[in-house]
């Protein structure tokens, strides 16, 4: 028996004490969105290795956070893999959203690139510069800009969701790209240069589990399947990165290397971690969570402070 099947069959056993005996019906699928991204991906290995299992997690692949979003938004999914920015937007917007897990931390991984090397402001000003139009696009581009004391009108800004900044950048469509992973590592090898990073903003980017809070009160068994089976995937890489490697590089089309050095860009709070940011009646992340929605009100990104009084709930880590 290969290793992988041997893992699948594992994992269903290991389930069937939670399942046996119930209807089906009385623990549905949750239905999660997700696109493309360095600390989504372990939602998808988990499924390839067997540690989800269809009848309680149903993975949405999309192209963008944007979809995903809306997908949300109508009820077609109960949860979304988002940005905290992104979750920040859902619930300015009215949907009511509740924290469940910190995926990742960018450190690196979302960036601004160029097509030629950029030295001063006459470098950029006047230049087309493409961004998702997402709260992530536009807190990266924000800084970016402030960081060469450039205003938003002094480059043409071209919005175009994470599925169509390769294109763009191949067809001359633009200057600048504020993009991430896995797309950065492949128009770094078409030749465009990275100069500017979420290192300078260490922890301000960062992604979570969202998930409709009346889920969050039916959802108890596919929630807690669902972070166990990232979380397991998140210690694979550690423990036993050749075993997830391939699931990884076949994903994003990179090479292992590739995946290695773009994984640099980010942090991944294990389980324990997780716990420690997001237990208690004030969490530790919260004061992060406080000042991002602060600078989002700030540059017009949200009209005002949404309630962020029940926006964590770290049940389902246990």
């Amino acid at each position: 028996m290969k290793r992988r099947e041997f893992l699948k069959l594992g994992a269903a056993g290991l389930l069937q004490p939670f399942i046996s005996g119930c209807p089906t019906e009385i623990y549905p699928a949750i239905r999660i969105a997700a696109h493309s991204w360095l600390g989504y991906e372990f939602f998808f290995a988990a499924r390839e290795l067997g540690y989800l299992q269809p009848s309680l997690v149903d993975i949405t692949e999309t192209h963008s956070a944007s979809v995903s979003m809306r997908l949300l938004s109508a009820g077609a999914v109960e949860a979304a893999c988002l940005t905290m920015d992104e979750v920040l937007t859902c619930l300015a917007r009215g949907l009511d959203l509740v924290v469940i897990a910190i995926l990742d931390f960018s450190y690196g991984a979302d960036v601004v690139m160029a097509k030629e090397e950029v030295l001063n402001q006459q470098d950029v000003i006047g230049k087309t510069l493409g961004v998702e139009s997402t709260a992530t696009g536009a807190v990266m581009l924000n800084a970016f800009l402030e960081s060469m004391n450039i205003a938003p009108h002094d480059v043409d800004i071209k919005y175009l969701t994470i599925d169509e900044h390769f294109d763009a950048y191949k067809t001359n469509q633009v200057d600048l790209l504020v993009t991430y992973e896995p797309v950065r590592s492949h128009l770094e090898s078409e030749g465009m240069k990275t100069i500017y990073t979420s290192r300078s903003n260490p922890r301000k980017i960062f992604d979570v589990v969202a998930v409709r809070r009346a889920e969050v009160e039916n959802g108890n068994v596919q929630l807690k399947h669902l972070l166990s089976g990232h979380f397991r995937s998140v210690d694979m890489l550690q423990r036993k990165p050749d075993d997830i490697l391939p699931i990884l590089s076949n994903r994003m089309k990179l090479t292992h290397d590739a995946v290695k050095k773009a994984y640099t860009g980010i942090e991944l709070p294990n389980l324990d971690e997780n716990i420690r940011l997001l237990s208690g009646d004030s969490p530790v992340i919260i004061d992060s969570i406080t000042s991002l929605a602060e600078t989002m009100v700030e540059a017009s990104l949200i009209s005002s402070l949404p309630d962020l009084s029940r926006v964590i709930d770290s049940r389902f880590l246990a």
